[in-house]
Order: structure tokens, then C-alpha cells, then sequence
């Protein structure tokens, strides 16, 4: 699936800037999602110290 997605990126994307523009999305991306896996985590962890299975 996201290599479908970077595939047709790549080809869509006709200069160097718009390339660029995708990979700084992309990194937005990703932090946004390794903050919510911590977030979940975190909450996970909460959940088990009071006694409460998720």
C-alpha cells in the first residue's frame, strides 16, 4: 500500500520541491504517529497499574 502510494508520488511529483514537500509530509507523518503510539502506550501502562485490563 505505501509503496503503491510512493510509486505514484514519484511520478506525479515534477520537481524536486514538490518531492520534498512529500517527504517533509511524510515526516510529519510519522512523528505524529510515533506520538500516538506512545500516548496508547502510555495509557496501556495507566490501565495495568490500577488493575484494569484494556
Amino acid at each position: 500500500m505505501v509503496r503503491r502510494w510512493v510509486r505514484e508520488a514519484m511520478k506525479a511529483a515534477h520537481h524536486p520541491h514538490d518531492l520534498m514537500s512529500l517527504v517533509d509530509e511524510n515526516e510529519r507523518l510519522k512523528k505524529l504517529l510515533g506520538e500516538k503510539d506512545l500516548q496508547i502506550a502510555m495509557l496501556q501502562d495507566l490501565l495495568q497499574k490500577k488493575g484494569i485490563r484494556p
